[in-house]
This record gives C-alpha cells, structure tokens and sequence, in this order.
C-alpha cells in the first residue's frame, strides 16, 4: 500500500494530476497503492471540466425543485434532497444514525455543502488538503471506511430519486468519478486513523425538574455534546441502564440556544413514569434529535403567516417551541398565530408570545367556527393518532379537506426509531 500522506500538505503531484485540458486526476501510482480499497468500479477516477459542468448544471435543477417535487409535501427542494438521502442511509446502515445526532435538516446542510465541493474540485487549489483534513474531521466522530461507501451509494441513490426525468447515466458517471476522487484522497487518512468509538447514546443530566400540571412536569436535561435542533424537533431519549429499544421521543420546548447546552421536555406519570419520577442530578440516555414538522426560523420565507395550532395534551409541548421561535424572526410583517389548546385543564405553560391561545377540553366544529378566517390558514394538529385523525374528521364535515394542515405526533418519531433497531 502507498505510503500515509501528511494532511498539512497542499497539492502533492504524488497524489494528484492536473492536465492541459483542464481534468483532475488521481496520479498512477499512487492510484495502484489504493486500488484494492476502491469499493466502486472506477479505479482511475479523472474529473473533466464536462462533469464539473454537468453537475454544476444538475444541482442548480434539483436546487430548483424537479418536476418530483412538491412544496405541499417536501416544503423546499433541499429538504426534499436531504430528508430522502438520511432515510435512505439509515435504511442501509442503521448503526450510522449515532453519528447525526442533531437535527437532520442541520446535518442537511453540510451534505448539500458536499454537493456543491463535488462541483468545483477543478477550480479547488487546495483539494487534497481540505478532503484529507475533512476525513480526519469524520474520524474523530466515528466514521468508518464502510460508512463512505454506503454514503456514496446512497448519494447517488438520492440524487437520482430528487432528479426525476432529469437524471441520465451521464450525469451519474460524473457524480460517480468526482465522489471516487475524493474518496481516494481520503483512503491513506481513512486506512490509517482509527475511528473514534461511538456509542448508541450520549449522557443527559437532569438539572431541573418543575411542576407544570397536577401530573406533568418540565425537565431540562444538559449533555456535553453541540445538539443542534429546530422548533418543534423531538429528542430521544431513554432509562440509563436500557438500550434503544426502551427509548421514546419527546417534543423539545425549549429553542436552540448555541450558548446553552441544554434543552426542555414536558412529561406526564401516565406516559412515562420512570422520567415523571427522575429527580435532578439523574442521568439518562440522550440518542438524537429527530426532525418532522418543524420552523427553520432561519429561513423564515418558507413559514406561512397565518398559522393555527391544535393540541391535545403535552404534545403542545412542540407548539409551544415553534411559536416562540417565531417570536425571535425579526420581521416587519409579523405572524398571526392562533393556539387551540384540548386538554382536561389548559396548560398555562404554554402561554409564548405573540401568540392568542384559546381552550376547550375537546375540539368541535364550533369551536373550530370560532376562527373566523379558518380557510385562511396553515393548520397544525398535534396529538395522539386518534385525536388527529377526529381533528381531520370534523374539518372534513366542515368542507375544509383541502386545507393546508400538518400532523405532529408522536408515532411518526417512534416509526423512525424502529426503523434504527
């Protein structure tokens, strides 16, 4: 095998090529030492000026949204991209999900940023040290040689599935050749870094346990790890001495603070009366913030002006996060937010600003006629699978099946934990 590459080196001509015509490539002999670690068919990778273009040209279109998108359902085209590809690979390699502990739409980021280094390698002037230093980085969280080829496969997996009619063989054999370029750059640091141990979960603490009803509670739990999370992401968690079989997802109430290494969840004793009894200083397991429904409040075009929200219980527990991290948006033109609360008693925890909330122990078409411009909204419906689907059955009675609404439960994040097992 060739010999280990220093990753403070820039561009080494034992490495890579560069020709007259513009194309990148992986130099011979260095291309021989690692041939054997190449898992894809293209063991002589050379990236041409017509790949870059072609990606450049294809990742504006899905960037765009295909003719496969749908705003209704996928809301922007790269959450569309990023949402398929995370499902996509945790179907593959499940043990992968300990790595993307954050919210996917934050981790989703950084894969369109793989993307858009995948169409500019040509004019990168320092390619072999960014690419080395960035497996270097992956190391350290975990990353092994198995999960770069499950990551280039589902890659290309999901770009084909975003493209619709308008992916070809061409532009796949460019992503191909690009990714197996890099990827060679990555082998020596790969082969020789051992990957640090990841465990399945990470240690929370509770701080702070506060009585918000007769039966339910606010914890907020601190873990020495950068969660990073929207409004309305759920966290999953479970009993210190148990495996991820046990755990259960909570909606987080708190918003993200990067200052703060802590977040909030609400509990009842009838759901989980193992957290309901947790006293400060307990520890659990924390696994990974799941993302569904939510606000990227940093992007704040893609949220509708006039919201309703709906809840049964502690799942408002996700409202409550969402609407005050409206209230942080800095617009001239603020939200209208109406908050219908069903519940035995109104939980007057959920009071954030900016916001009118209403109550009544169930939810009835004249409640529901009490807001005036109803059709006029996006409505939210948080709860059991039993109150959504009665909430949807008096709208329906109402004539209003075509309203833009959206389900927040708990079952949806329960699904995906099973799907990790």
């Amino acid at each position: 095998m060739g010999g280990i590459v220093t990753i403070e080196s820039h561009e080494d001509a034992s490495l890579i090529y560069r020709a007259r015509d513009g194309s990148i490539r992986i130099a011979e002999d260095f291309a021989k030492g690692y041939e054997k670690e190449m898992p894809f068919e293209v063991k002589r990778p050379i990236v041409t000026l017509e790949h870059e273009t072609l990606i450049r040209q294809h990742w504006a279109a899905v960037a765009r949204g295909t003719s496969v998108f749908q705003p209704a359902k996928h809301i922007t085209p790269a959450k569309f991209f990023y949402t398929t590809f995370y499902s996509k690979l945790f179907e593959r390699i499940p043990e992968a999900r300990a790595l993307f502990r954050s919210s996917m739409s934050v981790q989703g980021r950084s894969l369109t940023g793989i993307v858009s280094t995948l169409a500019s390698i040509i004019r990168s002037p320092d390619v072999v040290e960014t690419t080395q230093n960035l497996a270097l980085e992956h190391a350290r969280f975990g990353a092994t040689k198995d999960h770069y080829t499950a990551v280039g496969l589902t890659l290309l997996e999901t770009l084909e599935y975003v493209s619709g009619p308008e992916w070809s063989i061409q532009i796949k054999n460019a992503y191909l050749t690009t990714y197996c370029f890099l990827y060679y750059l990555m082998l020596p640091v790969i082969l020789s870094t051992k990957p640090s141990t990841i465990d399945a979960s990470i240690p929370g603490r509770i701080t702070i346990v506060k009585n918000i009803t007769e039966n339910a509670k606010c914890l907020t739990i601190e873990v020495d790890f950068p969660l990073r999370y929207h409004p309305g992401d759920m966290v999953v968690v479970g009993p210190k001495e148990n495996d991820l079989d046990t755990c259960v997802p909570f909606p987080i109430s708190s918003v993200y603070d990067a200052n703060v290494k802590s977040l909030e969840i609400c509990v009842d004793e009838v759901s989980t009366d193992w957290l309901y009894a947790a006293t400060p200083n307990t520890i659990i397991n924390v696994y990974w913030v799941h993302s569904g429904v939510h606000f990227e409040i940093d992007t704040p075009e893609t949220i509708y002006k006039k919201l309703l929200f709906i809840s049964e219980g502690l799942i408002g527990a996700g409202f409550n996060s969402m609407i005050k991290g409206l209230s942080l948006v800095p617009d001239s033109n603020p939200f209208d937010i109406i908050w219908m609360q069903c519940d035995a008693k109104l939980i007057s925890y959920f009071t954030p600003p900016n916001c009118r909330v209403l109550y009544s122990s169930t939810l009835t078409i004249e409640f529901l006629e009490s807001i005036a411009d109803l059709t006029q909204r996006h409505v939210y419906i948080g709860g059991s699978e039993v109150f959504i689907t009665n909430s949807f059955a008096l709208l329906h009675q109402m004539g209003l099946e075509d309203l833009n609404t959206h389900s927040y439960t708990l079952d949806i994040a329960r699904t995906s934990i099973n799907i990790q097992i």
